[in-house]
């Protein structure tokens, strides 16, 4: 798999726990739920995994990260991607996400 700017930053973050990475996650999802394919589906699975390893850090450290998902409206991106003929791949990682979140 060919790694992208986005993959990157993804993985390399300057400050992992921050406002600012978990915005650029939610840019990233809200950019790659409208039409996953095969060639974004590991940073879909990833940027999935990563917004609930923030919001589980957020819900301990700061109250502005739950702030940060509801604005960026973070749920209508879990539709977009419901809504598709998605791998198991994803969708078991939107379902681990999903509980994790609850």
């Amino acid at each position: 798999m060919r790694r992208n700017k986005e993959w990157e930053e993804l993985n390399n973050p300057k400050k992992k726990y921050s406002p600012q990475h978990l915005v650029f996650i939610c840019k990233l999802l809200n950019k790659h739920s409208k039409s996953i394919t095969s060639k974004n589906e590991p940073l879909v699975i990833e940027g999935l995994r990563q917004l609930a390893e923030l919001m589980i850090w957020g819900d301990q450290n700061s109250p502005q990260f739950f702030d940060i998902f509801l604005e960026r409206n973070v749920l209508a991106n879990y539709m977009l991607i419901l809504n598709q003929n998605v791998s198991v791949k994803i969708q078991v990682q939107l379902v681990q996400t999903m509980i994790i979140l609850i």
